[in-house]
């Protein structure tokens, strides 16, 4: 006899849970896009940019660029909102009082959390990106206007002996002018290829170079050849010239993590800051998890101040943990492991949970 009724209230709790939580996405994320359109729409007019682009293009990725950042926010509240309702209504008194535990009341909560969890790893580490990359480009084609890759002097190191340099740089045509590789060896030019220009062939994925003038040296000698072509791959692609903003934020996690091996082919000096990237890509799903257990601890008791109070008991929790998450990575570089410094805050506020949970009335 107890078998369906407890199955009745899982479906109760998980029916709440997604309808609350797709509730506070839709509306916060209308909201959001409301004040935007209002912000950008002068904007769209002067530049003259289509209607069909607009809607169709920026809006849809901005909308999953959103859900994506107000997931686990969105969860947290939810969980509090629709929890504290029930509590006030005695209804978990009454679940209780039937004789179903506390922890096989959290079931339907943590089955409902690792379900979002998937799905926002999913969100974060594929859509997102691909969707922020996507409103980039729009605001580069309609509201900023492309522009020309304006530096010059460009260095790039490309091997642990190995440097790259350029006078400058062409972004569309993938073209760099007075092209030099030089490798050394024990502090001394090994071996230096200059040429007039290099062009990356996007099919090949080889640099070709023109008017190369190909230079070896020894303890005792100098060798060199002239070439009118040259072509040869190397450890250096457009993308890690020419960066547009936020280009780290644009790459799935498979781009992402093979644009972390070149650069440790390079021996670059940002490995550090690209590995936290990636691992908060696995951190920030779990997240999910944890603010629903933290919720549902702080919610599951009738309080005097009502949902009111417990939703900014929730909001203070969600801020503080926020700011912990982005102080760990910057207080921990360069002392911490990258992977470390992305969890910790999951970790510490997985056992802040757990001791509320164990806390939580029963």
């Amino acid at each position: 006899m107890e078998l369906p009724t407890m199955k009745i209230i899982d479906r109760y709790i998980l029916t709440k849970f997604f309808t609350t939580y797709l509730f506070m996405v839709v509306v916060i994320t209308t909201i959001i896009c409301v004040i935007d359109f209002s912000e950008n729409l002068d904007r769209f007019i002067e530049h003259k940019t289509p209607w069909s682009a607009v809607f169709q293009v920026y809006y849809p990725s901005f909308i999953v660029f959103l859900a994506n950042i107000l997931s686990p926010i969105c969860i947290f509240l939810a969980v509090i909102f629709f929890t504290s309702a029930m509590a006030q209504k005695m209804e978990i008194v009454a679940i209780l009082s039937s004789g179903i535990s506390f922890y096989r009341f959290l079931a339907p909560y943590l089955a409902t959390a690792a379900l979002l969890t998937v799905v926002i790893f999913y969100l974060h580490a594929y859509l997102a990106p691909q969707a922020f990359n996507t409103k980039i480009d729009f605001e580069y084609q309609y509201l900023k206007h492309k522009r020309l890759y304006e530096a010059i002097n460009i260095h790039k190191k490309i091997g642990k002996n190995t440097y790259a340099y350029m006078y400058n740089y062409d972004q569309y045509q993938k073209i760099g002018y007075m092209f030099t590789i030089e490798e050394f060896q024990n502090s001394s030019v090994k071996k230096k290829i200059s040429a007039r220009q290099a062009q990356f062939l996007d099919s090949l994925k080889i640099w070709r170079l023109s008017d190369v003038v190909y230079r070896t040296f020894s303890s005792t000698q100098e060798t060199f050849r002239f070439m009118p072509q040259f072509d040869t791959a190397l450890v250096l692609y457009p993308d890690d010239i020419y960066q547009k903003e936020f280009f780290t934020d644009c790459l799935p996690l498979d781009q992402l993590t093979a644009f972390i091996e070149r650069e440790k082919e390079r021996s670059s000096e940002l490995i550090y800051e690209l590995e936290v990237e990636k691992y908060e890509r696995y951190a920030f799903p779990f997240a999910t998890i944890i603010l629903t257990l933290m919720g549902v601890a702080v919610s599951c008791k009738k309080s005097k101040g009502g949902i009111a109070l417990q939703l900014g008991i929730g909001i203070a929790l969600s801020f503080t943990y926020i700011f912990i998450l982005v102080s760990a990575q910057v207080i921990g570089k360069e002392i911490l492991p990258p992977w470390f410094a992305v969890w910790l805050p999951n970790l510490l506020f997985f056992i802040i949970a757990l001791i509320l949970i164990f806390l939580a009335p029963k």
